[in-house]
């Protein structure tokens, strides 16, 4: 159940664009994580130039206007799992159409817990009852 949330630079995305990597992403958490297939939740948000500031903590990395940061909300996963993750993202990509550099690529995972998450009806779904 990740929560994925992504943020770009409102002149630099089509929707098509923007449709096809949330794809992507989808692909990429199915791949390295195990989800189900209709576990996928995405948020996207748009920013002008000057309110999206993604520098590169001192590691040389170059950014272009195609920057993209995809933070990603769900509970605990292993270390491989989330290496994995930042390959197969960066792979996938830089070999799609999209024209995304994996310098363009920052990631953000953050853990939550089972109980951390309704689903609706005011339940929490993944609980033991």
């Amino acid at each position: 159940m990740p929560l994925v949330k992504v943020d770009l630079l409102q002149d630099s995305w089509t929707e098509a664009d923007t449709k096809k990597l949330l794809d992507v992403i989808h692909e990429s958490l199915l791949e390295t994580w195990d989800i189900p297939v209709r576990d996928r939740y995405q948020i996207v948000n748009y920013h002008k130039k000057n309110e999206m500031i993604v520098e590169d903590t001192g590691l040389n990395i170059s950014r272009s206007e195609r920057v993209i940061i995809i933070s990603v909300t769900s509970f605990t996963r292993t270390i491989e799992q989330k290496k994995n993750l930042y390959r197969v993202l960066a792979d996938k990509l830089s070999n799609s159409n999209l024209e995304l550099s994996s310098t363009d690529l920052m990631v953000n995972i953050t853990n939550n817990n089972l109980e951390d998450w309704s689903f609706g009806l005011g339940e929490a779904q993944l609980l033991d009852e």
